[in-house]
């Protein structure tokens, strides 16, 4: 969600300023950036389910 916000105030941002011929050179590493980032945030927390989900639930249910 965030990174949609980031790129839609980048798109304003090209419309205002359509001269900034440095920008222009940075734009499409920067959105390729914003997707890499946006895809792998949630691979940590994929990583961390537990493979033997099981004794898991019981760990839970005992407390």
């Amino acid at each position: 969600m965030y990174i949609g916000m980031i790129l839609i105030f980048e798109n304003r941002y090209l419309i205002i300023t359509d001269a900034n011929k440095y920008w222009r050179a940075i734009r499409k590493p920067w959105m390729v950036l914003n997707y890499i980032c946006a895809v792998t945030v949630g691979i940590p927390f994929y990583l961390m389910i537990p493979e033997d989900q099981e004794s898991s639930k019981s760990k839970v249910f005992e407390v």
